[in-house]
């Protein structure tokens, strides 16, 4: 018995240890537990750079290329793909260093990005797409049109990074000196619980599946840290005037997307992207945060539908 019960007391042991470590998110996930988790029947994975890329390819018409924004995955247009697949060829990646899709040897920079999604358009020899693209998703998609003005037909640009800002409060405690490498060691759970709880109007709409969703793509092995390096870009590019160059030269027609509440990117912004694009159509959503692609899908994909519906002009 004394044998059975200090057995137990190290098996207690054991697993308080490995909750403590979990809680402070000491512990990355297995990237393979993470395959096997959150892939879809639709996902594929594509060699660029040596580096294994996952996607969803699903739908057929034209083609609808979606970009995510900051912590997030190509999850994020989950909605969306099931509104408007019935209409379009929809694709769907996860960006370098995100969701599925490994890190890439480079840096994080504008370029980086926009050579990356330029091997993706190849690899998969698309000729002429829309681009819709969230926070820094839609950074990337703008400077993408910016260089390859005749791949893109139409933009969608969903509370998008591209005018120099102040930033969250998050993105500024990642960047401090000694915190930044703890932060690529140490994620607990609550930092991004309280994060995505932040980044929504209607806080009623976070779910412990989101939340699970969000912390699971951070602490993926295969990028743990990853974010680090992308808040170490914004804090560098947010601070300067050259954030927003070229944005004038933009003949591609545009839909705007804000929401009236978001913390990160605020709608002050969306005047300056009205003065400077010469074709753009602005919606606003009162009530919404950042990511109203998640908050009220039903009505931004709609809004989405009629934009990219043939004949539509702004």
């Amino acid at each position: 018995m004394k044998g059975a019960w200090h057995q137990n007391v190290k098996s207690s042991s054991l697993m308080q240890s490995l909750s403590r470590w979990s809680h402070l998110g000491l512990k990355s996930k297995s990237y393979e537990d993470m395959v096997t988790k959150y892939t879809y029947p639709e996902s594929q994975f594509i060699k660029i750079n040596n580096t294994s890329v996952h996607y969803c390819d699903q739908g057929e018409g034209p083609v609808l290329l979606l970009l995510h924004g900051m912590l997030a995955s190509l999850h994020t247009w989950n909605e969306w793909v099931k509104l408007l697949q019935p209409h379009f060829r929809i694709i769907r990646l996860d960006l370098p260093g995100f969701g599925l899709t490994n890190q890439l040897p480079e840096l994080f920079n504008r370029d980086m990005f926009v050579n990356f999604l330029n091997q993706f358009v190849e690899a998969l020899d698309l000729k002429e797409f829309v681009i819709a693209g969230n926070s820094i998703g839609a950074y990337i998609a703008w400077n993408y049109a910016l260089d390859y003005p005749k791949n893109v037909k139409k933009l969608i640009l969903i509370d998008a990074v591209g005018y120099p800002q102040s930033l969250p409060w998050v993105v500024n405690f990642v960047n401090a000196p000694v915190l930044r490498n703890i932060a690529s060691i140490m994620t607990p759970r609550i930092f991004i619980d309280q994060n995505v709880r932040t980044i929504y109007g209607d806080k009623n709409k976070v779910t412990e599946e989101l939340i699970d969703l969000y912390y699971d793509m951070v602490m993926n092995s295969a990028n743990r840290g990853a974010f680090v390096n992308l808040f170490r870009l914004l804090k560098t590019e947010c601070s300067s005037e050259n954030l927003s160059r070229g944005i004038t030269e933009i003949k591609t027609p545009t839909l705007l997307m804000w929401g009236n509440d978001d913390p990160w990117v605020p709608v002050t912004v969306v005047k300056d992207w009205e003065r400077d694009l010469h074709s753009s159509k602005t919606i606003i959503y009162n009530g919404v945060g950042h990511v109203p692609m998640e908050e009220i899908p039903e009505q931004t994909a709609n809004d989405a539908y009629k934009f990219l519906k043939p004949g539509y002009t702004l």
